[in-house]
């Protein structure tokens, strides 16, 4: 029965994030005169940005886990998995931030 709840609280937040998301979207193109298009390219722009600066956090990361492994296995290892966890997943993003904007760049508008 706990399990139940905890699914359907999971999938009603999904939902309730879902629309907030689409209600946004639709008051941004509204109030900006842009099209779902242009806006995207515009996140995909700040997106490959951003990603760019994490895979160079994460490189100070596993750095750090490198100068805490001789002090603490435990830190070190720890320090190391989100490091590249964190560049694995901030690569994803650069890579979909540019296929995003080339896609978007190609687009046809009707």
């Amino acid at each position: 029965m706990k399990k139940e709840s905890r699914m359907f609280l999971s999938f009603a937040l999904l939902i309730v994030m879902a629309v907030a998301l689409g209600i946004l979207a639709g008051r941004v193109t509204a109030f900006w005169g842009h099209s779902l298009f242009e806006i995207a390219d515009i996140i995909m722009n700040k997106l490959t940005f951003i990603a760019s600066v994490f895979i160079v956090f994460s490189a100070f990361m596993v750095a750090g886990a490198y100068f805490y492994g001789k002090k603490s296995d435990d830190k070190a290892s720890k320090l190391l998995n989100q490091g590249v966890i964190t560049s694995f997943t901030a690569f994803s993003a650069v890579v979909s931030g540019f296929c995003g904007v080339y896609d978007v760049a190609h687009a046809v508008y009707v």
